[in-house]
């Protein structure tokens, strides 16, 4: 139940991040400011992107916890989403430690460290090529910490698959920058 609220969170970071950038916009209307970043992935795996960055947090009165979450799309030649996210308060400046972790096995999600994920998806004329990518060890810098926005820098070492070939672990390194704006998660019994 806890796993599938986190889900449906990101899900709606995810649909705002889409929605802003949607070319069928008027353009007489006033856009929302958008926040962005862009990264890099290497090792077994060479990507680089940018795109748009959100971040949020709610209190789950169900499970009697704060999330804190940032949360990076692109969807323009590839579906991206990548999210840190832990549980309590909105984190001050500095670094923060980016750690390993079982969504199913692990229980409550970590107050003192970040959880980080990737999912990519190319689409092919056959069919989708989809990568989940998860954090082991690194750090996320947070340069700047206000009402409205969370600015700074990540790296870390991760591993992941390929869901053509889920048998063949995937090392990878990520780096990369944020410039996140506030985006209200609405109710969280989503």
């Amino acid at each position: 139940m806890k796993t599938n609220k986190i889900i449906g969170l990101l899900a709606f970071f995810f649909m705002i991040a889409f929605t802003a950038c949607d070319d069928d916009n008027d353009n007489d209307l006033d856009m929302p400011e958008m926040g962005s970043f862009s990264l890099s992935i290497s090792g077994d795996m060479d990507y680089q992107t940018e795109g748009m960055a959100y971040f949020g947090h709610y209190y789950d009165p169900e499970f009697g916890e704060d999330i804190f979450i940032v949360s990076l799309a692109e969807g323009i030649e590839t579906t991206f989403n990548m999210f840190f996210i832990k549980s309590g308060d909105q984190p001050a400046t500095g670094q923060h430690a980016v750690v390993s972790f079982d969504f199913e096995e692990d229980g409550d999600l970590p107050s003192d460290a970040f959880v980080s994920s990737i999912t990519i998806q190319f689409d092919n004329n056959d069919a989708p090529e989809i990568y989940f990518l998860q954090a082991e060890a690194g750090s996320i810098n947070i340069q700047e910490s206000s009402n409205n926005r969370v600015n700074g820098s990540f790296e870390y070492d991760g591993t992941g698959f390929h869901t053509m070939v889920p048998e063949e672990e995937l090392e990878i390194s990520v780096s990369g920058e944020f410039d996140a704006i506030f985006a209200d998660p609405g109710d969280p019994a989503l």
